[in-house]
């Protein structure tokens, strides 16, 4: 058979009307250094047979004939919606609240005032990530913080304590916390601490994985044959369109080759071909693809892909900002603690010093 055209050269429009394959096709300028300039170089193509199968079998019916197979055609039009005064009273906070509280803190072993003292100091290390989150949970509010603070002022007047009811053990912890400088701020700042070693290693795994993702795709010659093959189906479904003559397309297009189903079953004798991918698969295997080992080979080239393949620049980017901003808050809560001034404050800068010290050298490395 005579060669065909060179790429993007026009042809002669097919004898009958096909299905169209809806893809972007890239310039030539955004062609030129890319993967595409080397699958020009393949010169794959659809052989007579494989031109006829094309023909037969994506053959798009007239708006007028009659349905006789709705699974090949365009199911899910319009009709595919789918059907669719007691003694709580004198508590200083709600009583649901202080159920609450109470519930929480039966996890923990230590009193109101060894977990005030934890925190205070930034100290987290009889604490795991679980505890921390569950103090979170139960940090007073600023609300909460302006009573026990103006109850604490009370106490501390001239014969307070004794016009003072004693606190409930929730509301003991509450006041604890809430004469804490900065408790909440302290307490996020202490389970950043306890996460960032893990957060900061699973995101420089995943970007390893996505880095050796990307070293195959440039790499692998299999991947070459089937993009020229994708290319060349998708080239013949749409000669004679704008569509036609591609040299490249967009990435995410290549999975509409398997939307593209065929209209009428196979020829006599000729394997049936459901999909355009189907018949890309077809032109690659005979392409070469089969004598360098098929899909297996290519499998095996593109191995980190299938770990890579939910990961998005936009993500990474979103969790190292993460990372930054939980290094920027513990910062600044140490500068306020050193500021402070008092024993406990003292405490807290050591250790939030101490951990940016650790963290710096693995920030610089995720970076």
């Amino acid at each position: 058979p005579p060669p065909p055209p060179p790429p993007g050269a026009p042809r002669a429009a097919p004898r009958r009307s096909l299905r169209s394959l809806f893809w972007a096709r890239l310039p030539d300028a955004k062609v030129a250094g890319t993967v595409w300039e080397d699958v020009a170089a393949l010169g794959l193509a659809l052989d007579a047979e494989q031109q006829q199968d094309l023909e037969h079998s994506f053959e798009n019916p007239s708006a007028s004939a009659r349905r006789t197979r709705p699974a090949d055609g365009a199911a899910g039009g319009a009709g595919g919606a789918t059907s669719a005064p007691s003694a709580a009273s004198r508590l200083l906070v709600p009583t649901q609240r202080a159920n609450n509280v109470a519930i929480l803190l039966a996890h923990f072993k230590w009193s109101s005032a060894q977990l005030a003292a934890m925190v205070g100091a930034c100290d987290g290390s009889e604490l795991s990530v679980e505890q921390c989150t569950l103090l979170m949970q139960v940090m007073p509010t600023d609300e909460e913080t302006k009573i026990f603070r103006a109850r604490q002022a009370r106490l501390e007047a001239p014969g307070g304590a004794d016009r003072e009811r004693a606190l409930s053990p929730p509301e003991a912890f509450l006041a604890a916390m809430a004469l804490l400088p900065r408790p909440r701020r302290k307490l996020r700042c202490t389970l950043f601490a306890k996460q960032y070693g893990a957060a900061a290693e699973e995101l420089t795994q995943a970007i390893g994985v996505v880095r050796a993702a990307c070293e195959q795709l440039r790499s692998s010659q299999a991947l070459r044959v089937a993009l020229g093959a994708a290319l060349a189906a998708g080239n013949a479904v749409n000669e004679g369109t704008v569509r036609g003559g591609a040299r490249g397309v967009l990435w995410e297009d290549l999975p509409k080759l398997k939307d593209v189903r065929a209209t009428r079953s196979a020829r006599p004798g000729r394997p049936h071909t459901a999909t355009l991918l189907q018949l890309a698969a077809a032109v690659a295997l005979k392409g070469g693809a089969r004598s360098q080992g098929g899909a297996r080979v290519l499998c095996e080239e593109l191995s980190a892909s299938r770990h890579a393949a939910g990961a998005a620049e936009v993500a990474f980017a979103s969790a190292l900002a993460e990372l930054d901003n939980g290094l920027a808050a513990v910062a600044a809560e140490r500068s306020a603690c050193t500021d402070g001034g008092a024993e406990g404050e003292a405490s807290a800068a050591r250790a939030l010093g101490a951990f940016l010290s650790r963290a710096a050298a693995t920030q610089r490395g995720v970076q």
